[in-house]
């Protein structure tokens, strides 16, 4: 109730009225309701005994309580509510820690958030495609490989990108990154892994198109061994042209 109105009285009740006049010892009053847009004079009027130039203590203590009740309804909302927010907290805190058991799990939310746009395909040595790249190797098929999350007891999960949409025809596991850079930075990793002796050219070859290091010593035991291969390799042919060489000599020699 705003005191905009001048002269406003009240009666027993609380109720907030102005004065019409008086008829005998009474007064004439008409009741002030309150509106969205402010207070309402009424054009009813009323014959009361007494009016008050203040709310009764009844009227006072009635809002009082009633402001109580309100509050206290809203402290018990309240907290509620922030017991709801610590559950939800630990619920998330839980499921998080969860995720992180699985290094693939890792990426599920930016999966699911579309973040993902590279992956490193390392089983073959192809390197890294876009992730618009993935589409299904056959005329009839012009969907998206099937990227999915392949796991087997005591494993753990890793990414596998199908042959096809419908995830039929094989499979390979796959690094997904959230950009070119970072797909760089996995694929550096796993070169950085490799034992002397695996994969060779290949790995020089992806090393070169994607400007990467290679272990100390790779390329020179890479060196080392194609050289011993090669050169074994042609003894061998050598040893197989002398030994044919030898057997037309003997043939050519024979009187028939």
């Amino acid at each position: 109730m705003n005191n905009e109105i001048p002269g406003i009285k009240y009666l027993l009740n609380g109720a907030a009225v102005i004065v019409r006049g008086t008829l005998g010892n009474k007064k004439l009053v008409s009741q002030i309701y309150e509106t969205d847009d402010g207070d309402v004079v009424s054009d009813d009027v009323s014959l009361v005994e007494k009016v008050y130039d203040e709310a009764p203590r009844e009227k006072i203590d009635r809002e009082v309580l009633m402001a109580r009740n309100d509050l206290a309804a809203l402290r018990v909302e309240a907290s509620t509510l922030r017991g709801e927010i610590l559950e939800s907290q630990k619920g998330r805190k839980i499921i998080i820690e969860k995720l992180s058991q699985h290094e693939a799990l890792k990426r599920i939310e930016d999966f699911l958030d579309g973040k993902i746009t590279h992956f490193v395909k390392w089983q073959y040595g192809e390197g890294i495609i876009n992730a618009t790249d993935i589409k299904a190797d056959s005329s009839c098929d012009r969907g998206f490989k099937l990227l999915t999350l392949f796991g087997r007891p005591g494993q753990g999960l890793t990414w596998q990108l199908n042959r096809y949409s419908d995830g039929s025809g094989g499979n390979e596991e796959v690094f997904p990154a959230c950009s070119l850079e970072e797909a760089k930075e996995i694929l550096q990793k796993k070169l950085y892994e490799l034992k002397p002796g695996y994969w060779g050219a290949e790995a020089i070859a992806l090393a070169k198109k994607y400007g990467l290091n290679l272990p100390d010593g790779y390329l020179e035991d890479y060196k080392k061994r194609k050289h011993n291969a090669l050169k074994k390799n042609l003894l061998s042919k050598e040893n197989e042209t002398n030994g044919a060489r030898a057997a037309l000599e003997a043939f050519e020699k024979e009187q028939l």
